[in-house]
């Protein structure tokens, strides 16, 4: 298996509230995928606590040649542990899928950001947009993600 470096990668969306910062330190793999950690913040919609931290993801896009034509799977999900400035401390685990029947440079997905509090803080769950990047190969190279909602649990 050949293996790529890919150099960092910032970019910020603000959103509905919620706030997400990514910083890409990724390994590109021949087989489709794209492994590494990103920076995220995000606001708790339940106690307006900015949480923030490192979250290690992984981006898969398979593509596949049908006699309809080309059928895509992207997956995306991240999962970490962020640090709130109210002192709490959050685990957040993220998934998203989706499927499409043409190639492109980018595909959006819907995903859902499940952040569960230790201890007294809360919990919530965030939803929304992400578009993964990829290369002509359908490699993909970076993502970026955007909050359409947040709801208290």
């Amino acid at each position: 298996m050949q293996i790529w470096r890919v150099g960092t990668l910032r970019l910020a969306t603000i959103v509905a509230g919620c706030s997400f910062l990514f910083t890409f330190v990724p390994s590109v793999f021949a087989d489709g995928t794209l492994m590494g950690t990103a920076h995220s913040t995000l606001l708790n919609p339940c106690n307006g606590e900015i949480v923030k931290g490192p979250v290690d993801f992984l981006l898969v896009v398979q593509t596949n040649q049908t006699a309809q034509g080309p059928h895509i799977v992207v997956h995306r999900t991240f999962h970490g542990t962020l640090q709130g400035n109210l002192g709490n401390e959050y685990e957040v685990r993220s998934v998203g899928q989706a499927e499409f029947d043409a190639l492109s440079s980018q595909y959006a997905l819907s995903f859902e950001n499940n952040v569960v509090g230790k201890g007294s803080a809360p919990n919530f769950t965030a939803t929304g947009t992400v578009t993964v990047f990829v290369d002509a190969d359908q490699n993909p190279t970076g993502y970026s993600a955007v909050a359409t909602g947040a709801v208290c649990k």
